[in-house]
């Protein structure tokens, strides 16, 4: 099998179920993506509420049997998200209602330019979302933002956005009764397609997906989630060729950010539930940096992503070659900024292989302290040398000066500096003691 797992572009699902059906009944876009092994850390990811103000309302929770999440009726039968009105429906639609990123994450798929008036005069009945963004994030999880208002879609296919960046405007196209925000949360990371409830209640989930909930009826919290830092494996130095194994590591990250595109495909997105190993990496140059990943046991793939924060916003290299003889990335590195490499695989399939790091800088997590011990060196240097000289100078200042004369007799009569005059008279100014003062000038007389 290989290493990836295929998000394809353009698959099928019917709306609020996940069954697979054919083109001219589906949701053009979204899909099933990937067959995972094992779950991980749901509802690590925290979100933030959809949309910008409080000019709306929760119309419809999710569906937990009957019931919504707080045990109210809240909710229609089969409905898989949770949907948000506009106060003041078309008007405030026609106005405009910013609606944001839950998360930090990566375009997958946008539809856009589909009728928006669906609702009081208007019966729409087919078209699912109509227009709608599907972001993927590093969890695992998606997050769809459907029926947005035509022609307001702000994003496209593999920009990575951040949390509270603008995707659209709430709208009322596709299969709508009114002006409202369809969000739903699609986890990926299992063996099927769940939907999520982020909302945590006595008939919901124990753990609640949002980075403040607040109360049944109201609106959750417009604070983003803390982004969690990636837990290095250990730090990569130029010169690197190091034999190692996947086998025994953590599996935390789903996604990276990078796709692969080609003119047949477009863009395809791909995500892991194996075991991966991140190294830190920092150069001491502006330079390219050459990471390789040769040799290995088994299918693996090769990202390299920007500063230290594994959201999949900022990915900048990736190998993902289907060959298991070699994985290679090439990518300019900035004097000193951080980048992480990441090597990821199929499952719980464990691979060895041997990376090898080509660049000429000094590369080094803690470069910082070495840098600091080099500076503290050159200034104490500098410093030693300073008083040297300055020693120098003022001995040859201090020395008597023997007068000419035609007389060598006379010339050696003069008293000569010694052996340890030099000594006595670097000395002398700490065995001396001030004398009466006369006009400007202090005299000093030596003990």
């Amino acid at each position: 099998s290989s290493a990836r797992e295929r998000c394809p572009p353009h698959s099928c699902v019917r709306e609020n179920s996940g069954e697979m059906v054919s083109r001219g009944g589906c949701v053009v876009g979204v899909v099933w993506m990937c067959l995972l092994s094992a779950f991980r850390g749901h509802g690590a990811l925290l979100h933030r509420a959809p949309f910008l103000g409080d000019e709306f309302v929760v119309s419809a929770y999710m569906d937990e049997g009957g019931h919504d999440w707080a045990c109210n009726s809240r909710m229609y039968t089969g409905h898989k998200g949770t949907d948000f009105a506009l106060i003041g429906r078309f008007e405030a639609q026609d106005e405009g209602r910013d609606i944001v990123a839950s998360a930090p994450g990566v375009v997958l798929h946008t539809e856009d330019g589909h009728f928006d008036r669906c609702g009081d005069t208007v019966t729409c009945s087919t078209g699912g979302y109509g227009n709608y963004v599907r972001l993927q994030h590093v969890d695992g999880t998606q997050t769809f933002y459907g029926h947005l208002r035509k022609n307001s879609v702000a994003v496209e296919e593999s920009q990575a956005v951040a949390c509270g960046q603008k995707v659209g405007q709430g709208g009322s196209s596709g299969h709508s009764t009114g002006p409202h925000l369809h969000f739903e949360i699609r986890d990926l990371s299992t063996d099927s397609t769940v939907f999520r409830d982020p909302y945590a209640g006595p008939c919901g989930p124990s753990q609640s997906m949002w980075s403040a909930q607040g109360e049944w009826g109201g609106l959750p919290g417009s604070t983003c989630g803390a982004l969690s830092q990636c837990t290095l494996t250990d730090t990569l130095t130029c010169g690197a060729n190091v034999s190692t194994s996947t086998a025994g590591a953590g599996s935390s990250l789903f996604f990276y950010g990078c796709s692969r595109y080609t003119p047949e495909k477009g863009h395809e997105w791909f995500t892991y539930s194996g075991p991966e190993l991140l190294y830190g990496l920092r150069t001491s140059l502006d330079e390219d940096i050459t990471v390789a990943v040769e040799q290995p046991s088994a299918d693996v793939d090769l990202y390299v992503m920007r500063g230290t924060a594994c959201d999949a916003t900022d990915c900048l290299a990736a190998s993902i070659s289907p060959s298991t003889n070699r994985e290679e990335v090439v990518f300019s590195a900035e004097k000193d900024q951080e980048y992480v490499v990441a090597v990821d695989g199929f499952k719980g399939v464990s691979a060895s292989f041997r990376i090898v790091v080509s660049c000429k800088g000094k590369i080094g997590m803690d470069q910082d302290h070495d840098d600091t011990a080099v500076v503290i060196g050159v200034v104490v240097t500098v410093g030693l040398l300073g008083v040297l000289v300055g020693g120098v100078f003022w001995y040859q200042r201090r020395q008597p000066v023997v007068p000419e004369t035609r007389d060598i007799e006379q010339a050696r009569s003069q008293p000569s500096p010694g052996r340890w005059n030099w000594a006595r008279a670097f000395l002398r100014p700490l065995t001396t003691t001030p004398s009466r003062s006369s006009g400007s000038r202090t005299q000093m007389v030596v003990q």
